[in-house]
Formats: structure tokens, C-alpha cells, sequence
């Protein structure tokens, strides 16, 4: 290359003429660089010039990759690309002046440590659309309170009634095909009722108590451990145990508590005791119609939680007497039908009957009456 300050003569032939317009070259896209502006070889800062040597001010060249942080935002490093070699420090204020825009982010690159515009960029590109508003509570609402409590939230007791009657059906897809539950469930509410009835005193015998704990845990969770404490419990000592219990009804939780003395016998296996010979004050605590029942804390096999669960179906059973006309409802009947409907919904809800309520009662579809019209 030649030394700076040679001149050169014009070619052979080449007539000397005004300078050619030079087309401005394709520049690549610059990349956001931080931290401080790199030199050139001679260690002077300086502008950037034409060619491959550095300038007089030691900036970096346009031709190559600018490292100058001017040639990202339309600086004085775009007036030396053009060949303003006269671009003052006045016009370098006024440019820096002037509203800048921030180029896109390069991937990978930081924000800029010189430009307060770039770091505005940066938090804007992290920002996150916010997710869109969910529909009001008032929307997610079910229409059908019967659909969203399930049986609980019918209060027909026509419908109860019609589940009641499907007991039979589901207990046999409950039973399978050996058919022991149907056989114990049997002797549970048409055998021992009789025979308690019959007796000069109410109560149960150590084999009834056995037979009782095996219709319990055929009809719901097995425990094996329990069969075999309820054996252990002296005959006599069970016969005066469950007089007892029987003998003070209506006082639930003191009937409970004297059952629960027996070895093996918790809150849920007293309350099947009494509510085969007291059905119309007790109902057996059953996993299914325990966890049917609305407003009651987790299952818990505990007197107080009996104590609830008991007064909640008390008082179902009380609104769906008043209500029927068929007959007369107990706590042991709503625990059936509940049961029935918990299993029957798992196994065979093609059975079960539909709560939706009907567009009109039979009072509501008489026939409107006519009115008379300019027509008549």
C-alpha cells in the first residue's frame, strides 16, 4: 500500500471528469456490543475512514465490523461511511441529540451498557403476556344442583325412591359372581332385624356381631384385622354390651360409646348394630354415603365425626317424609339409597336414573286456558 499523502496520476486515456457518486455497500447487521469501544493497531482514538489502515482518530473502520457504538445508532460513523471526512464535534452533539431507535436484539446479546434505550428494549422483550381473565364464579356455576351434589342435592323424594329401589341391582355388580354380599346383605336386612325384634330385649349375639363385621367389609374396605379382634370378645360380654347400647337410644353417642367397649368395634361397626334394630334413629357410617354427604370434614372413623354425618341424615330423612307420599323415611334408608348411588355410579350408571329436574311438575302441565281473543 502506498505511503498516505501520495498522488496519483490518472490512466492513459482517462480524461479527468467530476468524481463518480460512490453507492453506499451493503452493510451487515450490526450486532449490540457492550463495554468499552475497541482501538485499532495504532493505539489512537479517532474516527473511522475508508480503507484498511486506521484513521487519525483510531476509531475502527466501517469497511470491516465497527466496533464503534456510534455505527449502531446512525452517529457520526454513517457520515465517515459516506466520506465526510469534515464531520466536526458540533455535528456529533447535534446527532446525538436526535431521538434514537434501538435495533432489534441480536440472540445471545446483552443489554448495552452505553444506551439507556437498550436496557428499555431488553425489559420489553422478557415481558410477558398476561393470561386472560377466567370467567366469573357466577359463570362456572352449575345450573343443576342435583348434577353437582350428586343424590344429596335432589330433594325429590320420588327420585330417592327410585334409587332406593335399585339397590338390589347394584349390589349384585358390587357382589360379582361369587354372590356372597348378596347373601350376607340379605341376612343383614331381612334375617337379623326378625330376629332381634323377637327377643325379649334387644340385642346381638357374638356370631351375629361376626356375620354383621363380614357384611361390612364384603359391602366396603376390607380389614381381616378386625375379624379376627371381634372373635376374641367373650359371647356374654357382647350380649350385655349390645342390650345395653339398645337400651340407651335415643342418646346416640352414649349408645355408641357402650358398643365401642367390644374388641373390634369402632364407631362404624356399632352404628351398623343399631341401625338394624333402631333403623328409625341410627344409619350405618358407610364409606360411600359418608363421602356423599356435602358440608362434612375427610372421613374419620371417630365419634364426633359419626356424630355429624348421623344428624345431617337425620334431617334429610325428615325433609323427604314430609315430602313423600309413599311412605315414611329413616336415616337407614337414605344411607341405602346413597350407597346405592355411589356404587351405582362406579359400576353401573347406565342404571340410575337421571336427576335433572322435569320441565314441569304434573300441576304445571294442565292445559294453559284459553284466552279469548278479537278472533272468538
Amino acid at each position: 500500500m502506498a505511503p498516505r499523502g501520495t498522488a496519483w496520476a490518472p490512466l492513459p486515456g482517462s480524461a479527468p471528469g467530476p468524481p463518480c457518486a460512490r453507492s453506499p455497500s451493503p452493510q451487515p447487521e450490526p450486532a449490540i456490543r457492550s463495554g468499552p469501544v475497541q482501538r485499532s493497531a495504532t493505539g489512537t482514538s479517532g474516527r473511522a475512514g475508508r480503507g484498511g489502515a486506521s484513521g487519525a482518530d483510531g476509531h475502527a473502520r466501517v469497511g470491516g465490523t465497527s466496533s464503534a457504538p456510534d455505527a449502531l445508532w446512525g452517529g457520526p460513523a454513517e457520515a465517515c461511511a459516506r466520506g465526510d471526512a469534515t464531520h466536526d464535534v458540533g455535528s456529533l452533539e447535534k446527532s446525538r441529540q436526535l431521538p434514537q431507535v434501538a435495533p432489534p436484539l441480536a440472540l445471545g446479546a446483552g443489554p448495552s451498557r452505553s444506551r439507556p434505550d437498550s436496557r428499555l428494549a431488553v425489559r420489553l422483550a422478557h415481558q410477558r403476556p398476561r393470561p386472560a381473565a377466567g370467567p366469573a364464579p357466577s359463570e362456572t356455576r352449575p345450573l343443576n344442583m342435583a348434577v353437582a351434589c350428586g343424590l344429596w342435592g335432589c330433594e325429590d323424594p320420588s327420585r330417592w325412591a327410585a334409587i332406593l329401589a335399585l339397590h338390589g341391582e347394584v349390589l349384585r355388580a358390587r357382589a360379582g359372581p361369587q354372590g356372597q354380599l348378596e347373601a350376607l346383605d340379605r341376612w343383614y336386612r331381612e334375617d337379623l332385624p326378625k330376629a332381634i325384634e323377637g327377643r325379649a330385649e334387644k340385642h346381638v349375639t357374638r356370631e351375629e356381631l361376626e356375620r354383621l363385621l363380614a357384611w361390612k367389609l364384603a359391602r366396603g374396605r376390607f380389614r381381616p384385622r378386625l375379624q379376627q379382634l371381634v372373635a376374641t370378645n367373650p359371647p356374654e360380654q357382647v350380649v350385655q354390651r349390645s342390650a345395653a347400647a339398645f337400651r340407651l337410644l335415643p342418646d346416640m353417642q352414649a349408645a355408641i360409646t357402650e358398643l365401642c367397649a367390644l374388641r373390634g368395634v369402632g364407631p362404624a361397626t356399632a352404628s351398623a348394630v343399631l341401625a338394624v334394630g333402631a333403623p328409625e334413629v341410627a344409619a350405618f357410617m358407610s364409606d360411600e354415603a359418608g363421602a356423599a354427604v356435602p358440608g362434612l370434614p375427610a372421613l374419620q372413623y371417630t365419634l364426633k365425626h359419626y356424630l355429624l354425618y348421623l344428624g345431617a341424615v337425620q334431617e334429610r330423612a325428615r325433609a323427604l317424609s314430609r315430602g313423600s307420599k309413599s311412605g315414611l323415611w329413616t336415616p337407614h334408608h337414605v344411607e341405602t339409597a346413597l350407597w346405592t348411588w355411589a356404587v351405582g355410579q362406579k359400576l353401573c350408571p347406565y342404571l340410575l336414573p337421571d336427576l335433572s329436574p322435569s320441565l314441569g311438575t304434573p300441576e304445571d302441565a294442565r292445559p294453559a286456558k284459553k284466552h279469548r281473543t278479537q278472533a272468538d
